[in-house]
């Protein structure tokens, strides 16, 4: 499988996936116009890559900001992984926020608690 790299935006995040490093990671801002769109493939890449692999595989975030519907999206990525995960036992999700942001922090935590895969909350300062 390919790696899949995606260039931030003023409205999207930048996203890396190395199968062969096994990480997926997400950062800058999350606000496209249309969120499953641009969600979708990646979703799909990932889908295909934990039906033929039970490597483990370290997912991060580190967004800065995000919409609603990027929201769901991300939530819908984490399900998938959650279902793997059932399977393999060997996902791990890190949530980074930046010190003193309530809000990033607040959304790990909902994040945490909506699935069940080993999720590291990090806190990081600019």
């Amino acid at each position: 499988m390919n790696n899949l790299n995606i260039a931030p935006t003023k409205t999207t995040p930048g996203v890396v996936f190395d199968p062969t490093q096994r990480i997926l990671e997400f950062s800058g801002q999350s606000y496209p116009e249309n969120a499953l769109q641009f969600y979708q493939g990646i979703q799909q890449t990932l889908e295909s890559y934990l039906a033929e692999n039970s490597e483990p595989l370290m997912v991060s975030f580190k967004l800065d900001y995000f919409n609603t519907s990027s929201s769901k999206c991300v939530l819908d990525l984490m399900e998938c992984l959650e279902r793997h995960h059932k399977r393999n036992n060997n996902i791990a999700i890190t949530w980074y926020y930046l010190e003193g942001d309530e809000d990033m922090h607040d959304s790990g935590v909902d994040f945490s608690l909506d699935i069940k895969i080993p999720f590291n909350l990090v806190v990081y300062k600019q």
